[in-house]
């Protein structure tokens, strides 16, 4: 297991726990609410109703980023050369992507113009 999906694991069960609480139906929550504040407000059930879009929502993310986590391993920077030598005489971001330096010299470019 690798550092990627050392971390990928926890947002996986975060997102567990999220769909669990977006699962608990509203009388028991008015039931415990009660019992620790008898006195509060009742609450509606469009708040409910928000909170369960909101938690679902925020799990979806979890598992999409987790998921795209556990694809993007193999491009981490954990593999990329540390020297020009390895890297066959070029810079990683040169090896990655030839534009890179290019891109970035145009902009130097245009400033200085300016």
């Amino acid at each position: 297991m690798n550092t990627l999906d050392r971390l990928n694991v926890p947002l996986l069960i975060g997102a567990a726990v999220l769909l669990a609480m977006a699962c608990v139906k509203a009388d028991r929550v008015r039931a415990w609410r009660d019992s620790i504040n008898p006195s509060a407000p009742e609450v509606p059930d469009s708040a409910f109703v928000a909170a369960r879009v909101v938690l679902v929502t925020m799990a979806g993310i979890g598992v999409y980023t987790a998921v795209q986590g556990f694809g993007d391993w193999t491009r981490s920077w954990v593999f990329l050369p540390t020297t020009t030598e390895k890297a066959g005489g070029r810079t990683p971001g040169e090896q990655l992507n030839g534009t890179a330096l290019s891109t970035v010299n145009r902009c130097s470019r245009r400033r200085s113009q300016a």
